[in-house]
């Protein structure tokens, strides 16, 4: 061409947001990409498989802004929760290990087992669990609806403080 050709980065305009379904490690090396190709202004959404329940404030800085959906018993700040998490933890340091989530889910298994029959009688009714609040839907199967957080200075935050959990 004889010409000194220029090119000036920039993101694609059509993009609204980003999945980035990826577990803590891939994700701590794929979202600063994202973010040093110009897509700081878009909202990035993970799966419950992007936090590993342990706090690591200085790892997790790389997923600032991510947000994700989890069990209360993962990322609820409750003072009950807390205690219990205490109460099972199998090591001393504190930092749960990696069946946490399966016990939270055979606590709840055990709750509903006496709600079954007030569950039951209305799609309305919920039980506040661990893994998050249960309801039976219109097909007869038990629904489990997250609570959302989003990293933000390495910590998950809860999103809706607003979200109906008590704990």
């Amino acid at each position: 061409l004889g010409l000194k050709l220029k090119y000036e980065a920039r993101r694609r305009q059509d993009v609204e947001a980003i999945f980035l379904p990826a577990t803590t490690d891939d994700a701590r090396l794929i979202k600063p990409e994202f973010d040093y190709y110009y897509a700081l202004d878009l909202p990035v959404y993970s799966t419950s498989r992007v936090f590993t329940g342990k706090l690591d404030k200085i790892n997790d800085a790389d997923l600032d802004r991510i947000r994700f959906p989890d069990m209360p018993w993962i990322i609820g700040r409750d003072v009950e929760i807390d205690s219990l998490r205490t109460f099972m933890q199998s090591d001393a340091s504190g930092e749960g290990n990696r069946y946490d989530r399966l016990y939270a889910i055979g606590m709840d298994l055990h709750a509903l087992a006496g709600k079954l029959d007030t569950l039951s009688l209305s799609r309305n009714l919920y039980l506040q669990g661990l893994t998050g609040n249960l309801h039976i839907g219109a097909d007869g199967e038990i629904e489990r609806d997250l609570i959302w957080a989003v990293f933000r200075e390495g910590t998950p935050k809860l999103l809706d403080r607003n979200s109906g959990y008590q704990g």
